[in-house]
């Protein structure tokens, strides 16, 4: 895990431009901070910056740029697989300097070119010169989970794994991306990835995961796409040969993720996710377990210490426990993080994720695990089963299916729409609940810009399978791209590399090629993920039908019984005030804000302020 940065145009770049960049990836890189500069023609340079936290052979000749006389390359990221592709690469006659990650990508792009994006398994922003060429590939993983955005100008392109290094190197001035900034807002977090090219600031660009650019001497740029995610059933699958596959699939993607030349640790938030990646690596691979968990004794809905505390004694896990408190130092502490990420966070999650990763640094640890992506590729969420049924309506399943789901399912849950059993089979184009209370949030928009900010919501289209079509969308453009994003920014702050074994594209095109009626089962979901961490995970927590997710509410955070807080998020002066009513905010305060979508929503707004505050570019 690293920080990267570059620039190809027609600057000589001066020194102090050179430091300030270096400076501004620090955080990514502490290890080490290195740059080179190579001369394309006449009129043109390429800068490579790089910042080192060192991961995988820590001696200094892995330091970047690693070049030798045919590529140079600078990387952000991990090749999980890089130990089977060395192996490849040694078979046809490469030789290695280093035992780097790093440098397997470097020889393998000379034997293979574009096409080793498809066979590297990992997560990575990355940049590669071809000296012979005179060509510059950017290539970014196929779920996004390492950054990387760029700015064009007349000058040149820039890139960065961070929006402040492209204004320090740039020297230019951004605008709020306002249209971005009030969905999030008014739709919630869901909407962020719906164009996943925008950022926060105008002209700065995302690149999409999955995509490669090229840029030749002339400066000619193009965007392409290497990665195309399965979406085709296997409808001669028996649940059998499902679960044997699956469990050799995610066995190995944990297998190849525990690679690691210093300390890992494990978040563990006693959900099914967290649990069976903490409770497989200890049995299955004999890893010595520590885990980090917060817990939140204001607000019992999302307290899962009950199932923390099984999986701990049942690992025998070194645990540590952090209490969610000193709501007074909170509002400081999240303008630091916002400062830090030139980016409001997106949710209370994001958060509570920080002080895991603060705690972690603390106790020396440089590797992070969390369970992301599980959710969104196994069935984790309370509108599956809905969808589910939908999938399965006319077949032999769904009387038993439906009788389960009123049993077991219905009971528990909070959300109104998700009461009606029927909801996707009477309405099968029902999105109503994705921008949580959209309707409600739009009246707060100022009369006068209401025509201005137009929030329609889109979708995808992968595939017919209602299930799977859904899924794919919160997998690529609504749920984990913002989780990864944040877990990504929150790790760099502490310099620690985090890494998500769900995210692993076989895995994920297998569990594709999986029919719906086998993804929930006697009313529970991820059916598939509860049958392969069988004989490892605990069955009290294995089995556990009840969602609370990694959460908790804006009361737990601010103090709203300040009177100087309260008056902070509704000083007229701020900028939000330019785009939302400020005396409507205030009668959205007087209503009951531990409800989840007012919590969300309040949260939301307090980064809005701060961002404009301190985020001008």
């Amino acid at each position: 895990m690293c920080g990267i940065a570059g620039y190809f145009g027609n600057k000589n770049l001066d020194s102090n431009t050179i430091q300030k960049t270096l400076s501004t990836l620090l955080r990514r890189g502490p290890d080490d901070q290195n740059y080179k500069k190579y001369e394309i023609n006449d009129s043109k340079n390429l800068y490579f910056f790089h910042t080192r936290l060192s991961i995988i052979d820590l001696d200094s000749r892995s330091n970047q740029p690693l070049e030798d006389s045919l590529f140079s390359i600078i990387f952000n990221g991990e090749l999980y697989n890089y130990l089977e592709i060395k192996k490849d690469l040694e078979s046809k006659g490469i030789k290695f300097s280093t035992l780097s990650d790093t440098e397997v990508i470097l020889k393998g792009y000379q034997i293979y070119g574009k096409d080793l994006f498809n066979i590297m398994e990992g997560m990575w922003a990355l940049a590669i010169y071809d000296k012979k060429k005179k060509e510059i590939v950017i290539s970014r993983d196929r779920f996004s989970e390492k950054p990387l955005y760029y700015y064009i100008t007349k000058e040149g392109l820039y890139f960065s794994s961070d929006v402040k290094a492209i204004k320090t190197l740039s020297k230019d001035s951004f605008a709020f991306n306002n249209r971005r900034l009030l969905s999030g807002l008014i739709c919630g977090y869901k909407s962020y990835y719906k164009k996943p090219e925008e950022t926060f600031f105008e002209k700065i660009k995302n690149l999409p995961g999955g995509h490669f650019t090229v840029i030749d001497s002339l400066f000619n740029f193009s965007v392409k796409k290497y990665y195309s995610v399965n979406t085709k059933a296997n409808l001669d699958l028996k649940e059998d040969e499902i679960i044997f596959n699956t469990k050799k699939l995610f066995f190995n993607a944990i297998r190849i993720r525990l690679r690691s030349d210093v300390p890992s640790a494990f978040c563990l938030s006693g959900g099914l996710d967290s649990s069976s990646l903490v409770s497989i690596a200890a049995k299955k691979f004999n890893f010595k377990i520590n885990s980090f968990s917060l817990i939140d004794n204001n607000d019992e809905r999302y307290n899962e210490k009950k199932n923390i505390d099984l999986v701990v004694n049942d690992v025998d896990a070194n645990h540590h426990e952090i209490i969610l408190e000193n709501k007074s130092n909170n509002l400081d502490y999240l303008t630091n993080l916002i400062e830090y990420k030139n980016a409001p966070l997106s949710t209370i999650t994001s958060y509570l994720h920080s002080f895991l990763q603060k705690e972690i640094s603390s106790k020396g640890f440089k590797v992070s695990f969390s369970g992301t992506a599980a959710d969104e590729i196994f069935t984790g969420y309370y509108d599956h089963h809905l969808q589910y049924l939908h999938d399965v309506n006319n077949t032999k399943y769904f009387d038993s299916s439906l009788k389960n789901f009123n049993k077991y399912i219905k009971p528990i849950i909070r959300n109104k729409f998700f009461q009606n059993e029927n909801l996707y089979i009477h309405n099968s184009n029902f999105r109503k609940h994705i921008f949580d209370n959209f309707y409600e949030f739009s009246e707060l928009i100022n009369q006068n810009l209401k025509d201005e900010f137009e929030f329609d919501f889109q979708e995808e289209k992968f595939c017919e399978n209602l299930s799977l079509n859904r899924r794919l969308n919160e997998l690529f453009h609504e749920n984990t791209p913002i989780i990864l994003n944040e877990e990504d920014s929150n790790s760099m702050y502490y310099s620690i590399e985090n890494r998500s074994p769900f995210l692993d594209s076989k895995l994920i095109d297998f569990m594709n090629s999986v029919e719906t009626r086998h993804l929930i089962k006697d009313g529970y979901s991820k059916n598939i993920l509860r049958e392969v961490s069988k004989d490892y995970l605990i069955d009290t927590v294995r089995l556990d039908r009840e969602k609370k997710g990694f959460n908790s509410s804006v009361q737990s955070i601010f103090n709203f019984e300040d009177k100087d807080f309260y008056e902070t998020i509704l000083n007229k002066n701020n900028k939000v005030y330019d785009f939302i009513d400020n005396s409507k905010l205030r009668k959205i305060l007087q209503k009951d804000i531990s409800k989840n979508h007012y919590s969300k929503f309040l949260f939301s707004l307090i980064n809005l302020n701060i961002f404009f505050e301190k985020s001008q570019m």
